[in-house]
């Protein structure tokens, strides 16, 4: 995951493309969840932007989420 890069300039664009991506899915959740935890404590990620970056991404996947298991509550009911 471009998220979790070595390089800087690759983990800010993967930063920027998650913060984009919108299309989570049960498939995706726990991989993005350990991914971010991960990066949030790499000295790249200390500074206010990539922080920023990383809640839009969790707030994104949080919503995704929510559709999702909406879906599945509707289909069970």
């Amino acid at each position: 995951m471009q998220l979790d890069a070595k390089y800087p300039a690759e983990a800010g664009e993967g930063l920027r493309n998650l913060s984009a991506f919108q299309d989570y899915g049960q498939l995706s959740e726990e991989t993005v969840r350990k991914t971010i935890e991960r990066v949030r404590h790499k000295k790249l990620a200390q500074n206010e932007f990539f922080q920023a970056g990383l809640r839009v991404i969790l707030t994104n996947l949080e919503a995704a989420m929510k559709g999702v298991r909406q879906k599945w509550t509707q289909a069970a009911a």
